[in-house]
């Protein structure tokens, strides 16, 4: 299940780091993030990798106590209990910097999503100087071809009107504006792309912080009943009442299994 998360969001790290790059701060933002993920991804492997070791382990010494195949009941649950604690211990650890990258995700989505609708505004604005310049291109063409009254003295007159009012002719005018509408969609594509990957990875990242600390919980729940009165009970009985200490050794290996399949 664990590896489940860290997959997913491997996936989002991935798809964020292929997109086109922004501009600013926000680019530099968006690499923070991309960074200090993988590096936790990276660190949540490891330590992943050494705790499904270690369980799968437990679960082995475990079945042993049960069979009998493993002796010195005390020292092995001793050990045990130790062992989850170091566990415990390096999933916590990383609880801090995924919740950081999470959020430097959330801000950045935020930040790249009014960026993009400052843009939108600005891409409406042009939008419609570009169908109003275009239009009178075209009536002007229209009516030039129609009447074939102005001849090029008028169509040369309309065009020094055009420079002194835009400082270009109303083809250039048109052709400017549409160079222009096409760089701003452009942009506003590039911003909605980057706005919904952080979007992705900090869902992401949210969900795979309360992985580890569901994870971390059943450990804990692991722990106390290895230093519950309960067990130190069980670890009397292993030598004078064994029927006693198998109960609960069986009861403790179905935790651990259920722990094994949460950290798979």
């Amino acid at each position: 299940m664990l590896s489940d998360v860290r997959k997913q969001t491997n996936a989002a790290v991935d798809s964020l780091s292929h997109l086109n790059p922004l501009s600013g701060q926000e680019q530099d933002l968006r690499n923070q993030v991309i960074t200090e993920t993988t590096t936790t991804l990276q660190q949540l492997a490891s330590v992943q990798t050494a705790l499904n070791v270690f369980v799968e382990r437990t679960v082995a010494q475990l079945n042993g106590l049960v069979t009998g195949q493993v002796t010195s009941a005390p020292v092995v649950l001793d050990s045990i209990s130790q062992g989850f604690g170091g566990g415990r211990a390096l999933l916590t650890a990383l609880l801090g910097p995924l919740q950081e990258a999470r959020d430097k995700a959330s801000t950045g989505a935020s930040d790249v999503a009014q960026q993009q609708r400052s843009v939108d505004v600005q891409l409406g604005v042009v939008n419609a100087q570009s169908k109003s310049q275009q239009s009178t291109l075209d009536r002007k063409e229209t009516e030039s071809e129609a009447a074939d009254l102005s001849g090029p003295l008028g169509k040369g007159i309309d065009e020094l009107s055009s420079l002194i009012q835009h400082g270009k002719t109303t083809e250039a005018a048109a052709q400017d504006a549409k160079a222009q509408l096409a760089q701003l969609m452009v942009e506003s594509h590039n911003l909605q792309a980057n706005s919904q990957a952080l979007g992705v990875l900090t869902a992401s990242l949210t969900a795979l912080a309360s992985a580890v600390q569901n994870t971390a919980n059943d450990i804990d729940l692991i722990s106390d009943d290895l230093a519950s009165d309960t067990a130190s009970s069980a670890r009397a009985a292993s030598t004078t009442s064994p029927a006693v200490f198998t109960l609960y050794v069986r009861a403790l290996l179905t935790k651990v299994q259920a722990l094994q399949v949460a950290v798979s």
